[in-house]
């Protein structure tokens, strides 16, 4: 939907002009369908075809404040023309999908993960790894629960490096899981231990320790579906 507004001149408040532009749809912030409410309009004079414009509007849901830069054709007249913006800000970041095996073992970690992963986004490298790390526990310590659920108040006081050595008996698990802790404790630690890996490397550990994980989980879903053929035959 179009719609026309006036945009205030930023070298000269009291010069204005007509903008007529795309509306933006949904909020990048919340990623939800806009209510189009477009506080103000701001354009930078030029010579050049261009004119950039900006708006400012407020999305209810979220009750934020995003933006939106256009392009607009450069004319003598008072009225300008726009499409579709060329960018919203603060810029949208996808989340990570994770599959419904891990969304329902461990749903802390999900939020935890994502969180991180949009402090990451902002740039706000030097805390995202430390969510990363807490994420991580929260992983490993509710896939140890699900195996031994009589061991749960046990396992959710014990150290991270402990619940891997102690609960943990798949070895392709334990070998990730525990790159992923020496490196996600260098995230906290003033000191690193291992200089040649960051939270590049983190997240990447991570993310195989998930997909293992995740197989694990089908492996004992397929098991427990012959054992019951078995015990039907």
């Amino acid at each position: 939907m179009q719609k026309t507004m006036e945009a205030i001149n930023i070298d000269n408040f009291k010069d204005t002009i007509n903008v007529r532009f795309e509306q933006i749809r949904l909020c990048p912030r919340c990623n939800v369908s806009t209510n189009n409410d477009e506080k103000v309009a701001l354009y930078i004079p030029t010579v050049h075809p261009l004119v950039k414009v900006y708006l400012v509007c407020f999305c209810t849901h979220c009750e934020s404040l995003y933006f939106g830069e256009y392009y607009c054709q450069n004319t003598t007249g008072d009225n300008i023309f726009a499409n579709a913006p060329v960018c919203t800000y603060p810029s949208p970041h996808e989340l990570k999908d994770f599959s419904e095996n891990i969304q329902t073992l461990s749903p802390k970690f999900v939020e935890i993960y994502n969180q991180s992963l949009e402090s990451e986004n902002i740039g706000l490298s030097e805390i995202s790894g430390m969510g990363y790390r807490k994420a991580l526990e929260f992983l490993i310590k509710d896939y140890a629960i699900s195996l031994k659920n009589n061991e749960s108040d046990k396992i959710s006081k014990m150290l991270l490096s402990q619940v891997i050595d102690e609960f943990i008996d798949n070895k392709r698990i334990k070998t990730l899981a525990k790159a992923s802790a020496w490196i996600g404790n260098d995230e906290t630690h003033y000191q690193r231990k291992h200089e040649n890996y960051d939270v590049n490397h983190l997240k990447s550990f991570i993310q195989a320790t998930v997909s293992t994980i995740d197989s694990d989980l089908e492996v004992i879903k397929a098991e427990k579906l012959l054992n019951n053929q078995q015990k039907n035959n």
